[in-house]
């Protein structure tokens, strides 16, 4: 023992916020991303869909999680009585205490089924990037990982829905009761959490050798590198989840501990890996988005809507945009490099 948990950010502002925000940002990320593909001309498939019942569950957590607050629960201490020993908490229950514990139930459900949902649609999108018609090892790598992703997300809803048994009762009972009829209920979340925490890392790294092999110049090379090392920051919140299981395993059932808070620590933490993730799966479409939402560009037509000037500053002003847009043509018809946002490859030999 010896470690204990920092719960001083789990308050029901901290809860909101984590609840919120990331579940809005990545609404706006998956909303984007199919703007992205028409505006490319690309066609809708699977990577793409997948992530609305992705965004659904995520969704799903938020609103949980503001009902957990709304009620008194999430964000707030156990509350024992004036004079309680603080072993009184395992026997302890209440109306918010037991809208917590089934607010962690559903939560825990959810983010099984959106992660699982957000996984496999980067592992899609990897084999639309990166498939030139040979089935190399890339292929069966990524089909090996999708039935293991389907499997993982099967196999831990399962476990999850049926942690007590059919005694589903306790999950939301007192912690003597859930001890005594869901003993299995910490070694499965270590499970869920070690194994989430693994594929997240498979799957950042996946396409690291493909993009090393990219006929690219080493500045371009390293902008696609960094634009698939966005999952980073789900794996970051992936790992701290984890971290936070492990030590709540080594504590064990310490009275020190405030029971309610460390449902909310996790919670928190589960929230914003979710929402990370989708926003970390759209980021690299989003470019035809966010070239024309740049800031030089932004200017330029707050500029162009303001001026009173005369007609011939207008006229030079369009023959300007007119020769700029030649030049960008030309430089993309010359430019024959990979081009992740919008997915295109007009040299294949460059992925051989």
């Amino acid at each position: 023992m010896g470690r204990t948990l920092d719960t001083s950010y789990i308050t029901p502002g901290g809860i909101l916020a984590a609840a919120i925000v990331p579940t809005l940002l990545a609404i706006t990320a998956v909303v984007l991303r199919f703007c992205a593909r028409r505006a490319s001309k690309q066609k809708v498939l699977w990577d793409d869909w997948l992530l609305i019942p992705g965004v659904a569950f995520t969704t799903g957590i938020s609103i949980a999680m503001i009902i957990g607050v709304a009620g008194h629960g999430l964000g707030y201490s156990t509350g024992l009585p004036s004079g309680s020993p603080p072993e009184a908490q395992f026997f302890y229950l209440t109306p918010n205490l037991v809208l917590t514990k089934k607010v962690q139930y559903a939560i825990q459900i959810m983010q099984i089924l959106g992660l699982g949902f957000i996984k496999a649609s980067v592992v899609l999108f990897y084999r639309r990037t990166f498939y030139v018609g040979v089935r190399d090892w890339f292929w069966w790598v990524t089909l090996l990982l999708l039935i293991s992703n389907i499997g993982w997300t099967i196999v831990f809803t399962f476990l999850f829905v049926f942690y007590c048994g059919l005694d589903l009762w306790a999950a939301w009972n007192t912690v003597a009761n859930l001890a005594k009829y869901c003993p299995n209920g910490g070694p499965y979340q270590n499970g869920l959490a070690i194994s989430d925490f693994i594929m997240d890392v498979v799957i950042i790294i996946l396409p690291i050798p493909k993009v090393l092999r990219l006929q690219i110049d080493l500045r371009r090379k390293l902008l696609v590198l960094a634009i698939f090392m966005l999952g980073l920051v789900a794996i970051a919140a992936s790992m701290t989840r984890m971290i936070f299981f492990v030590i709540q395993m080594d504590i064990g059932l310490d009275p020190s501990e405030d029971g309610k808070k460390i449902v909310g620590l996790i919670l928190f933490w589960s929230s914003i890996e979710n929402g990370a993730a989708i926003i970390a799966a759209c980021l690299p479409i989003l470019r035809p988005i966010l070239r024309k939402a740049s800031i030089p560009n932004l200017i330029h037509r707050l500029h162009g809507k303001l001026s009173l000037s005369s007609l011939r500053r207008s006229r030079t002003q369009s023959q300007t945009s007119i020769v700029e847009d030649v030049e960008s043509t030309r430089s993309d018809q010359k430019d024959t490099v990979y081009d992740i946002a919008e997915l295109r490859f007009p040299d294949e030999s460059l992925l051989r």
